[in-house]
């Protein structure tokens, strides 16, 4: 476990820096990542109603067999 305690204020400052910088890309990542999945969402919801349409402009004959 890392002791913080002991660290240099110039190290603590630095680590304290890289953190905010990392943590800053990781929120961009995020919401990157939440953009393409309500993406992704709308997309399949759009491909459903659309199967569901043509089911009902076409239906499939189910006690058919070959």
């Amino acid at each position: 476990m890392t002791r913080f305690e002991v660290w240099e204020s110039r190290n603590l400052a630095k680590f304290a820096q890289d953190a905010a910088v990392r943590l800053s890309e990781q929120e961009a990542l995020i919401e990157s990542l939440q953009a393409d999945l309500k993406t992704a969402i709308r997309a399949y919801r759009h491909l459903i109603i659309e199967g569901k349409n043509r089911e009902q402009n076409y239906p499939v004959d189910s006690s058919w067999t070959p």
